[in-house]
């Protein structure tokens, strides 16, 4: 990324009015991500529910993908699923771990399944 005092420097030996070079200045200057909002209550993420039930990131992603654990928020950075069924799952899941999906498959019905 191009430093400010740089970026300054250069566009005011370019011939650029001052005005134009505080504008671009300011947009290069933004933020380039919103803040994330604050999680549901009793929700979690899916890395901080990996580390916290010591299941693979990759399971509990297709967990939700499949429909076993409902996603509460999604803000394009984070998903955020309900932590009780997390536990739920997981917990069966660690009981005789290797294939996630389909040891959930004989406990738990998908919640998108008609």
């Amino acid at each position: 990324m191009v430093q400010v005092r740089t970026l300054e420097r250069v566009l005011k030996q370019a011939g650029i009015p001052k005005r134009k070079v505080e504008l671009v200045i300011a947009e290069v200057s933004k933020p380039r991500r919103q803040p994330a909002p604050e999680p549901p209550e009793g929700a979690i993420s899916l890395s901080a529910g990996s580390r916290k039930f010591s299941v693979p990131y990759s399971t509990i992603a297709g967990w939700v993908n499949s429909g076993y654990i409902p996603v509460l928020l999604n803000t394009g950075y984070k998903v955020y699923v309900e932590e009780a069924r997390l536990e739920e799952v997981a917990a069966v899941h660690n009981k005789k771990p290797g294939r996630g999906r389909r040891t959930v498959q004989k406990k738990f019905k998908p919640f998108n399944a008609a």
